[in-house]
């Protein structure tokens, strides 16, 4: 409700990368904590992360994509939220060689990266427009 209410769609892409910042960052925090307290905030920051994101997703697709298309991008996106199990398959794998926290940390980290990677890549569009 909060996100409806305050996020503008000039801010929907600032929002998708600030959730999915939080959420990745909480997620590398919970696997270097040795705290139950630490462990704790970090689920929740992760929490509010992917509610933020959740949240402005579906706006973006009906603002962004042509009516004509809208259904068929949700739809691919429905499916892509069907192969999460398949991402936490790989978790898995990743856990059985490294260990769990060194494989949260490494899963923490590359979703960070490509938060980083997009807002850079966002901030080079909207510079070279301004040119």
């Amino acid at each position: 409700l909060a996100m409806a209410l305050w996020v503008r769609p000039r801010h929907f892409i600032a929002s998708l990368n600030v959730g999915m910042g939080l959420a990745a960052a909480g997620v590398i925090v919970f696997g270097l904590s040795g705290s139950v307290a630490v462990s704790a905030i970090s689920v929740f920051a992760v929490g509010v992360g992917v509610a933020a994101f959740a949240a402005i997703q579906p706006a973006v697709v009906v603002a962004e994509t042509p009516a004509d298309m809208r259904s068929r991008v949700m739809g691919l996106i429905g499916t892509l939220i069907g192969t999460n199990p398949v991402g936490l398959l790989l978790l898995g794998g990743l856990a059985v060689a490294l260990g769990a926290a060194p494989a949260v940390v490494a899963i923490g980290s590359v979703g960070l990266g490509e938060v980083a990677l997009r807002t850079a890549r966002a901030r080079h569009s909207v510079t070279r427009r301004k040119s």
